[in-house]
């Protein structure tokens, strides 16, 4: 039985905006669902929000992706690399607030609902991969050729 082939680089160019419209488009929704519940910034609900707007997120990119390039390849591609450069915005951030001694201001539960929003994304990931790249489905992995 010959194995699928990776998709094309054409695929992963076409999936990025996906991708970024999934994510943007699950934050709106549930962002004004959390609004008219009353969850406001300043609560700590807005960590509960964040955690589902990440993962619904990542769950509605890898719908589109398999719907439109018949693959989650590229979805899980970007998707890692968003949350690689969250996290690494977040830290630099962090750490440049402590040292200018602000920490006080910025540690609140708008921060920590970022945090958990980028947890929710990589947990929508992996779940959309192990869901639905099983035996019959996704089965090559590899980045752009």
């Amino acid at each position: 039985m010959a194995e699928p082939e990776a998709p094309g680089t054409w695929v992963y160019a076409a999936s990025l905006p996906v991708t970024l419209v999934c994510l943007v488009l699950a934050n709106v929704i549930i962002a004004y669902l959390g609004e008219w519940a009353n969850v406001g910034a300043r609560n700590p609900a807005i960590v509960a929000v964040a955690f589902v707007q990440g993962l619904a997120g990542a769950v509605m990119a890898g719908f589109a992706s398999r719907a439109f390039f018949k693959s989650l390849i590229p979805a899980d591609f970007w998707l890692k690399w968003i949350v690689r450069l969250a996290v690494a915005a977040f830290v630099v951030a962090l750490v440049w607030i402590l040292v200018i001694g602000k920490s006080g201001q910025a540690l609140t539960w708008a921060t920590l609902a970022g945090v958990t929003a980028l947890i929710g994304t990589e947990i929508g990931r992996r779940l959309m991969m192990s869901r639905f790249a099983g035996p019959g489905h996704d089965e090559v992995a590899g980045s752009p050729s």
